[in-house]
């Protein structure tokens, strides 16, 4: 079931994403930090083509990061922070195993981005805060949802884990062809 939040789309938050700390409505735990050496892939706008092929091949929607690249480099503090660069390492940390990250420089990559995407990083609000993330089908043609910046570690949580939720249920989001009647 989805329902219509602040411009995007968003699930019922269900503790699918993390372990659950405890049992009766805990909230999720966070996203484990992952080790140095386990750099997640982040294609930037010049390899849109080839993370479509990725995103297509593995049957992964592909959830595309609007922010600034310095907040690409690692990330030594508690990611439950309050800053974009917390907040960024976050999403990745959260979306990395189920989707294909795609990187654009707000600020030098701006209105350069595929129409879709485009469009929705401005919309509602035609100045986005940074990280802004947009998850899009494998061939950048539908917006799943968006997860827009919160400074608030525990409005992170419930907004990841609703995205999640959705990516996971692809039936929502990826077409099947249609099934071919029997001829009578």
């Amino acid at each position: 079931m989805r329902q219509t939040l602040n411009g995007f789309f968003c699930a019922c938050v269900v503790a699918v994403m993390f372990p659950i700390l405890g049992s009766f409505g805990a909230e999720p735990a966070p996203p484990a930090k992952p080790p140095a050496s386990a750099k997640p892939t982040i294609y930037r706008l010049s390899q849109v083509e080839e993370a479509k092929k990725r995103a297509q091949t593995e049957g992964k929607p592909i959830a595309w990061i609007g922010g600034f690249p310095e907040h690409l480099e690692p990330y030594s503090k508690p990611i439950l922070g309050k800053g974009a660069h917390a907040a960024t390492a976050y999403a990745i940390a959260a979306l990395q195993k189920d989707t294909i990250l795609v990187f654009s420089d707000g600020r030098t990559e701006n209105h350069t981005e595929p129409t879709i995407v485009d469009q929705a990083l401005h919309s509602p609000n035609p100045h986005y805060t940074v990280p802004y993330v947009i998850v899009l089908t494998p061939s950048l043609d539908k917006v799943i949802c968006k997860a827009p910046y919160t400074a608030e570690s525990a409005d992170r949580i419930k907004i990841y884990t609703a995205v999640l939720k959705i990516i996971r249920d692809k039936d929502s989001w990826n077409p099947k062809p249609p099934e071919e009647k029997p001829a009578k």
